[in-house]
C-alpha cells in the first residue's frame, strides 16, 4: 500500500537547481559584459551555461517526479525506526523475531514503546508480515507517521 510522497530530498534537488542556474546566470552574464574575452574562455563559459542548464532541468524533473512518488509503510517505518549499533547491558538478550542472541555490535532496531530487540533484517522481514510489534502489538507505522508529521512541522 503506498502512503505519502517522497518529499525528503526535495529540498536538496531544489537546491541543486538554484545553484546551477545561478551558475548559468553568471556565466551567461561574464559572456555578455566582457567583450574582449578569448575563444577558449567564451567557450568554456558557454559549456558552463549549457551544462548548467542541462543540469537545472534534471534537478527540476527529479523534482517533479519525485513529489508524485509514494512509500510504503514499510519504507516509512525503516526511515524513522532507524536501526543502531548494539551494546549489551545484559548478556543472553535474544531477537524476539527469531529468539536467538543478539551479538555484540550487531545492528538492530528497538520497539519505540516495549524497548523489545531484533536483529536488523529480521526486522525488515517482519515488516513484510506486519506492521505490529510482535512482543506489545504497537503499530510501528503510527509511530513512524507521528514521527514524520513531527518533522514536517
Amino acid at each position: 500500500m503506498k502512503i505519502i510522497g517522497k518529499d525528503l530530498s526535495l529540498k536538496s534537488s531544489m537546491l541543486f537547481t538554484i545553484f546551477f542556474f545561478i551558475l548559468g546566470i553568471i556565466s551567461l552574464t561574464l559572456m555578455l559584459t566582457l567583450e574582449q574575452i578569448s575563444v577558449a574562455l567564451k567557450t568554456i563559459l558557454v559549456l558552463i551555461l549549457v551544462s548548467s542548464i542541462i543540469i537545472s532541468l534534471l534537478c527540476l524533473i527529479t523534482v517533479f517526479t519525485s513529489a508524485s512518488e509514494p512509500i510504503t509503510k514499510k519504507e516509512l517505518i525503516i526511515m524513522y525506526l532507524r536501526p543502531s549499533k548494539y551494546y549489551p547491558k545484559k548478556q543472553n538478550i535474544e531477537c524476539m523475531i527469531c529468539k536467538l542472541e543478539i551479538d555484540k555490535h550487531k545492528m538492530i532496531y528497538t520497539c519505540p514503546y516495549c524497548n523489545s530487540l531484533y536483529h536488523k533484517d529480521h526486522f525488515q522481514q517482519w515488516l513484510n508480515i506486519d506492521t505490529s510489534c510482535p512482543v506489545c502489538n504497537q503499530d510501528f507505522y503510527k509511530y513512524a507517521l507521528k514521527t514524520y508529521k513531527k518533522t514536517k512541522n
